[in-house]
Order: C-alpha cells, then sequence, then structure tokens
C-alpha cells in the first residue's frame, strides 16, 4: 500500500510504531546531522546538518506528514513549509517564523507557539488542543474547522484571521475583547 494511501486509512490515529525516535542524529550529508521521518512509513523525508533543529532554515521544506513530536523548534524559519498533517504534538516553537506555512490536518496538540508568526499560515482542520499561542502573530491565517479546545490564545493577534467552524470549549483562551463566537468559531460547551 502507497504511503498516501497508509495515511488516508490510519488518519488521526495514534499508532505506535515502536521505539524509534521522530528525530534523530543520524548521518546527514557533510557528517552529523538530523533525521525527519514519515509518521507512517518511518522513511527518512528529509535530513539536517547539526544536531538540533532550534534556529535553522527549513523554509519552503516538504516536510508533509513529518513526526516532529516533542521536536525543539524554537526560533526555526519554517516560512512556507509545506508541515500539513505533520505530527507536531508538544512541540517546542516559541518564536518560529511559520508564515505562509501548510499546517493543514496537521497535529499540534499541547505544541508552544508562543510569540510564533504565523502570518498566512494554513491551519485549517488543524488540532490546536491544549496549544500555547499566547503572543502568536495569526493575521490572515486560516483556522477553518480547527479544533482548539483548552488552547491558549491570550494576547494573539486573531483580528484578521479566520476562524469559522473553528471548535473551543471554556478552557480556550482568547484575547482580551475577541468574541470567538462573532468570528464564526463554535462552541462545544
Amino acid at each position: 500500500m502507497r504511503t498516501n494511501e497508509l495515511a488516508r486509512e490510519f488518519n488521526g490515529l495514534d499508532l505506535d510504531l515502536g521505539p524509534e525516535p521522530p528525530v534523530e542524529a543520524a548521518p546527514a550529508a557533510g557528517g552529523h546531522g538530523m533525521a525527519i521521518r514519515h509518521r507512517i512509513s518511518r522513511t527518512i523525508i528529509d535530513r539536517v546538518a547539526g544536531r538540533t533543529l532550534e534556529r535553522i532554515d527549513l523554509s519552503g521544506r516538504e516536510l508533509a506528514e513529518a513526526d516532529l513530536r516533542g521536536a525543539g523548534l524554537a526560533g526555526t524559519n519554517l516560512q512556507r513549509a509545506m508541515l500539513y498533517r505533520a505530527t507536531l504534538r508538544d512541540a517546542e516553537l516559541p518564536g518560529a517564523d511559520l508564515q505562509r506555512a501548510n499546517l493543514f490536518e496537521a497535529d499540534l496538540r499541547g505544541a508552544d507557539l508562543e510569540r510564533a508568526n504565523l502570518t498566512g499560515a494554513c491551519l485549517s482542520a488543524a488540532n490546536l488542543s491544549g496549544a500555547r499561542l499566547r503572543g502568536a502573530t495569526l493575521a490572515r491565517a486560516s483556522l477553518i474547522n480547527a479544533s482548539l479546545g483548552g488552547a491558549d490564545l491570550s494576547g494573539a493577534d486573531l483580528e484578521t484571521a479566520t476562524i469559522a467552524g473553528a471548535r473551543y470549549d471554556c478552557r480556550t483562551r482568547w484575547p482580551a475583547g475577541f468574541n470567538a463566537a462573532e468570528h464564526g468559531a463554535v462552541s462545544l460547551d
């Protein structure tokens, strides 16, 4: 079965694929580096030089369905990166630049996106449950049908974001004076 067929078949399931880490130290071009694996097939989809993913340039990279669970990506440049259906659960992305990144159906549960720049990013149908987006810039971002239960969006710039159909609950924290229902979000309470 091809990888994209597997992704459709198992999309949304939390699969235990063994002890292999999602991002691991592995030889990259020119010596030491990091290998990024596909979330289902476990094949290496990208390699980066160095021992960390923090503060490096991954702009425009094709990282669809990458497994970046718990990855340290603080300050990383991910502008225009293709991260659709990627697993970024509990990833550390404070101050990351995700302008115009494609995070369609990405799993960002519990991710730290504090002060991240998500201007023009596609977060449609993404799972941001429990994510920390305090002070994040979401100008012109699409959060259509996103899951925002328990997310902390206090201080985030949401005025020009599209949140129609986004689902939230009583634990979701919004910027002061922001009325989610007026912007089309749906309360689960």
